[in-house]
């Protein structure tokens, strides 16, 4: 028989939900699931990219797609829980197509 115990976190905000699942058979499993809340977000205007790669050579989050017969900049990721390099990919931006908001 295996036992089994689950614990339910919620924050005050409804998206900020985590279950967490302990299994006690032989070993410790952890299942993690659930909407975490991100602290930053990257807002982009893809339009106004002039794809000069600037930002790619700031943050590793950043990388030169081609769409449209033209190299345009995109994020890897656009929800971070640390600005990390992100914020020197905007300030860089010629055309100030990149924000690191808060979310």
């Amino acid at each position: 028989m295996q036992r089994r115990k689950d614990l339910q976190l919620c924050s005050k905000r409804k998206k900020n939900k985590l279950k967490l699942i302990v299994n006690f058979k032989k070993s410790i499993n952890l299942t993690l699931y659930g909407d975490i809340m991100a602290k930053f977000k990257i807002e982009y205007n893809k339009e106004a990219c002039i794809g000069c790669g600037a930002c790619t050579s700031q943050s590793s989050n950043w990388e030169l797609v081609e769409e449209d017969g033209a190299n345009k900049a995109k994020p890897k990721v656009t929800e971070l829980e640390e600005v990390g390099d992100n914020k020197e990919a905007e300030e860089v931006c010629p055309v100030d197509a990149i924000k690191v908001v808060e979310a």
